[in-house]
């Protein structure tokens, strides 16, 4: 079934399972509920919003180990917020997938769709695996950033307003850290469809 939520706090050592014809629903803010409120003190002069906050996001986890996300099934952000000033309005969420300063981590098999922001944004997460992913989204696909040891592979990315893959060095952190040891590899990634033409399968061109 489909299952809606507001941010889901991950913990090291778990296995986030979504199955066959599940679907876990970002919420829109309602009623005085929403999503958690971006950590203070987070962010700088250098970096926009959505680059360095994480708390706000649909799942997000902060120096945790032994993670794995994992599907057959599917993540809708369609209550994220995917870009302007509305993105730091209390109660609003701007990602699907945030991780901050993590190891031994994979996402694999399962399918995002309207991410917000970004469907997922690691900040210093090391030791990373993203496989066979299909996202039709309406900004970031993956966003890697100060991370090491890296891998994705096999995916499929429609992003027709932004990146698709993008790994990049930023200053989240408040701190240089350099993004080493990244492989990229057998993806398929276009911003040429119509949000959601790639998962429906009608390939619809703008």
């Amino acid at each position: 079934g489909t299952y809606a939520s507001y941010s889901i706090h991950l913990q090291s050592n778990v296995f986030l399972y979504i199955g066959q014809n599940a679907t876990i629903l970002g919420a829109s803010p309602a009623n005085g509920r929403g999503y958690d409120p971006a950590e203070p003190g987070a962010g700088n002069p250098y970096q926009d919003f959505g680059h360095s906050h994480w708390h706000n996001s649909l799942i997000w986890g902060e120096n945790l180990t032994n993670i794995v996300i994992g599907g057959p099934g599917t993540i809708d952000g369609k209550g994220l917020i995917a870009s302007g000033s509305s993105e730091s309005a209390p109660l609003q969420g701007n990602k699907i997938l945030a991780l901050r300063l993590c190891r031994n981590v994979v996402v694999r098999d399962i399918t995002m769709v309207n991410g917000g922001h970004f469907c997922i944004l690691p900040t210093a997460v090391d030791n990373f695996r993203i496989d066979n992913l299909k996202i039709d989204t309406n900004r970031d696909g993956i966003d890697i950033d100060c991370c090491r040891n890296v891998r994705v592979s096999n995916c499929t990315v429609n992003s027709p307003w932004d990146d698709a893959i993008c790994p990049k060095s930023s200053y989240a952190l408040g701190y240089a850290r350099s993004t080493d040891n990244i492989t990229i590899s057998n993806n398929f990634v276009t911003g040429t469809y119509e949000l959601g033409s790639v998962l429906a399968g009608t390939w619809k061109k703008f």
